[in-house]
């Protein structure tokens, strides 16, 4: 009855689109913020779809000034450290949105 109980549990969790852990979460948040070119996280959305099925999506600002190939690079890199805290994850269920900063800190 309590493994019965637990599976319930766990499907649930699967069902309405668990996020990841608190601790990941904070991982995720730190390591972009560490990265050079990004301003600022705005937000951070991550969803299971199933044990190792993980949907990451962010919303960033960039410095000012940056090339095409250099915001390529940076969300790039983004996407690299976003593994480093999941390391099942999909890249193609990483989305990183680059958004204009209306309260830029350069």
């Amino acid at each position: 009855m309590v493994f019965a109980f637990f599976l319930a549990k766990e499907n649930k969790a699967l069902l309405i689109g668990e996020a990841i852990s608190k601790k990941d979460y904070r991982r995720i948040v730190e390591l972009v913020h560490k990265i050079p070119g990004v301003n600022r996280l705005i937000s951070l959305r991550t969803m299971y779809f199933a044990a190792e099925d993980v949907l990451v999506a962010m919303d960033v600002t960039l410095k000012d000034g940056l090339t095409t190939d250099e915001i390529e690079s940076v969300i790039d890199h983004i996407e690299q450290r976003a593994k480093q805290v999941i390391p099942y994850i999909r890249r193609s269920k990483i989305y990183v949105e680059v958004e204009q900063d209306s309260c830029s800190i350069n």
